[in-house]
């Protein structure tokens, strides 16, 4: 599936002011979509240096998907076919922006509408300029792997020192496997997340508690923030403290968003997934 995107404008810097055997499944063409490059005055939260609680959205690696997940195309994109019910595909929202150390930072989210798990979701994604012409490319993973049937999960591609005259980004599934995952009960304890004016950043923290009944290891905490429009802006993903969790032990975990001014940050998701033994 293919998803291609065009920046704002043609400012790049961003001053800091304020989460075996390969198998091939239907992927779905997308559309051009416009693709933000954030530049000028933030928008959204504000606060005279105190941090500010936000809206939080829990998922684990085994319940159904929440139905704030966003899917919605923005208002800008041209109409497009609803994906087949057995895909996995990219959703429409995107987005993308420079960090104060200049790297270009291209995020979104990939949907599994099918009845199988798969790992290894790679996202290539591609830089053409005005003529069309590759100038430049980047991959990465979805952040939560596997991916369970009807899950979503964000990813980052960075592209360190993207070139001037890049026009669009093109996103394309371009790898994964099958997985025999069967899930692990996990539940969140006491979230909170906030932002800080002072820096600019978005901090979520919590804990993660073991309902599984035997031990669940590598536990990890993916965390996505949605800005205007449920557009995703931020992904991110930890490992918590502890690691590993026995039958009814919890462990903390921290995360903090950085690198550009998050004041546009909205709410936020926190999902979780672990290797049960």
């Amino acid at each position: 599936m293919e998803n291609v995107c065009s920046p704002a404008g043609p400012e790049r810097s961003i001053p800091v002011t304020n989460h075996d055997r390969a198998r091939r499944i239907p992927i779905l063409v997308g559309v051009m979509v416009a693709l933000l490059l954030l530049v000028g005055q933030p928008i959204g939260l504000r606060a005279a240096g105190k941090p500010v609680a936000l809206p939080i959205v829990l998922n684990t690696g085994v319940s159904a998907p929440p139905s704030a997940t966003p899917t919605t195309a923005p208002p800008t994109a041209t109409p497009t076919t609803e994906p087949e019910p057995n895909a996995l595909y990219i959703l429409d929202q995107t987005f993308g922006y420079v960090s104060n150390i200049g790297t270009l930072h291209l995020v979104g989210e990939v949907k599994n509408g099918t009845e199988n798990d798969y790992r290894l979701i790679r996202i290539d994604a591609t830089l053409r300029d005005g003529a069309g012409a590759v100038v430049g490319s980047g991959y990465t993973y979805v952040k939560l792997d596997p991916l369970g049937a009807g899950k979503t999960s964000c990813f980052d591609v960075l592209v360190q020192d993207p070139p001037g005259d890049w026009q669009t980004a093109q996103f394309e599934v371009s790898n994964y496997f099958d997985a025999d995952y069967g899930g692990a009960n996990l539940a969140f304890v006491d979230v909170d997340g906030s932002y800080d004016s002072t820096y600019g950043w978005v901090k979520v923290n919590g804990s993660v508690r073991n309902d599984h009944g035997s031990r669940v290891e590598f536990v990890k905490v993916v965390g996505t923030l949605y800005g205007e429009g449920n557009r995703p802006i931020g992904c991110q993903s930890t490992y918590i403290s502890g690691t590993h969790l026995d039958a009814g032990q919890q462990s903390t975990f921290a995360m903090t968003f950085s690198g550009r001014d998050y004041a546009d940050t909205d709410e936020y998701k926190v999902q979780t997934i672990g290797d049960p033994n």
